[in-house]
């Protein structure tokens, strides 16, 4: 460094150190630390209560809304699933039959499918009949209820893909 840089920092550092460490108040600030620290325990105290009482009230708003929701809709019937089920296979068997209807449901004979395709429905058709069997046994199961219903539609795809119209596809 130079000369005019060291004495700048000479001076400075100088300056800092003459510099007062601590600044008095222009006030007694002790009449307003102890009035602050003899309030807080009853702000505290408030502050439980109404705490205690937001809470009860929110309890008692959840149990409220419950009691309506059950009034109205009733208890959760486990018929309700097996009815659920019952329509999505009715509605399956209804969209397959259409599809097929509108295709001219006209049968695609085994020789003319290729092996894979083939393979592909055979499967489609054990796995939904195996969920629909186990879903009789478990009504409420929400997982095989989806799984019934991915099924279904990778069939109606499958199904699609075969007896579209070759002049359809690009």
């Amino acid at each position: 460094m130079n000369n005019s840089s060291q004495s700048s920092q000479a001076k400075l550092d100088n300056a800092i150190n003459d510099l007062n460490s601590e600044i008095a108040p222009s006030r007694d600030l002790w009449p307003g630390i102890e009035k602050a620290i003899s309030q807080q325990p009853r702000e505290q105290v408030k502050n439980n209560h109404y705490s205690w009482r937001s809470n009860l009230a929110l309890a008692a708003s959840v149990v409220a809304l419950v009691i309506t929701l059950v009034n109205v809709n009733g208890l959760p019937n486990p018929s309700n699933q097996t009815d659920v089920v019952a329509m999505m296979v009715e509605s399956f068997e209804n969209e397959r039959q259409a599809m097929l209807v509108s295709f001219g449901n006209k049968p695609v004979s085994k020789n003319a499918l290729s092996a894979d395709l083939q393979k592909q429905l055979d499967e489609l058709i054990k796995a939904r009949k195996s969920i629909i069997s186990a879903l009789e046994e478990d009504p409420e199961n929400a997982d095989l209820i989806h799984l019934l219903k991915f099924t279904q539609q990778q069939e109606l795809s499958l199904l699609n893909h075969i007896y579209r119209p070759k002049w359809q596809t690009i």
